[in-house]
C-alpha cells in the first residue's frame, strides 16, 4: 500500500512544529526525536495512540545519535498536534516480519492536578499559564512541573 505525500497548508502547520523546525530541536530527519526509546506490545497497546488519535505523521530512517546506531525506517505518529507520540517500524528477523514500538517525547512529563491557587503559582515560574485554567465540579486542571505543558479534562458525563 502507498502512502500519500500531502503538503499542508502553511495555516495548519501547528506553531510548535514551526518553532522546532527554526529551533531543529525535535525535527531534525536523520535523529531520532527526543526521549525516544523502545516499548513493548503492551505499552503501544496503552498509549495515547488509542485514546487520543494521531494529529499526522512522519517518515524517518534515524541513527540514534547518542549510539551511533542506524535505527532503520520508521513511522512517526504525532499525538493530537503535540510535540511526543509513538513510531512502529517493520522490521525482518528470524525470517519473519515483526514490529517494533517506540515512545517519544519533547519532555516526559510530571503532571501535578491544580487548583486555581496552584495554577496562579506555577504560572509564576511558567508566563504560558497566565490565564489558563477551566474550573468546577468536573473540571481537571494539569500543568507538567517540568515544561508547563497544560492538559485539561472534564469528566462528565
Amino acid at each position: 500500500m502507498l502512502d500519500k505525500l500531502v503538503t499542508l497548508p502553511e495555516n495548519e502547520v501547528p506553531e510548535w512544529y514551526k518553532k522546532e523546525i527554526d529551533t531543529n530541536k525535535l525535527v531534525q530527519y536523520n535523529a531520532v526525536p527526543p526521549n525516544w526509546k523502545q516499548i513493548t506490545e503492551e505499552e503501544f497497546a496503552a498509549s495515547k495512540f488509542f485514546v487520543y488519535g494521531f494529529s499526522h505523521t512522519e517518515y524517518r530512517q534515524p541513527i540514534d545519535r547518542k549510539t551511533k546506531e542506524y535505527i532503520g525506517s520508521v513511522k512517526l505518529f504525532y499525538i493530537c498536534g503535540r510535540p511526543e507520540g509513538v513510531a512502529l517500524q517493520s522490521v525482518y528477523e528470524n525470517g519473519k516480519y515483526q514490529l517494533k514500538y517506540y515512545s517519544f517525547a519533547k519532555c516526559v512529563h510530571t503532571w501535578r492536578e491544580v487548583n486555581r491557587a496552584g495554577m496562579e503559582e506555577l504560572a509564576k515560574q511558567f508566563p504560558k499559564l497566565q490565564g489558563q485554567g477551566t474550573w468546577g465540579n468536573c473540571c481537571h486542571n494539569s500543568v507538567c512541573t517540568k515544561c508547563g505543558d497544560y492538559w485539561f479534562t472534564d469528566s462528565s458525563d
